[in-house]
């Protein structure tokens, strides 16, 4: 995955253009995973979709910070 630099925004709606900024389930999850570590500086961040037609039907879509998926 692409390492990307997030930027802070300063209100939800400033968040929320963000993520309808991006069309794809990836990109806006690099948007949360790195929105998520610019607010909680020092922290790793996984997030996780749900597909149920896939085992496992957890699987993580983007990271931030220092993580390591196993």
């Amino acid at each position: 995955m692409a390492t990307h630099r997030p930027v802070l925004s300063d209100s939800a709606g400033e968040f929320a253009g963000l993520l309808l900024a991006q069309r794809e389930l990836t990109p806006r999850a690099e948007v949360i995973a790195g929105q998520t570590a610019v607010l909680f500086p020092g922290v790793a961040v996984n997030v996780y979709i749900y597909d149920e037609d896939n085992q496992p039907s957890w699987s993580v879509r983007a990271t931030a910070g220092d993580v390591a998926v196993h």
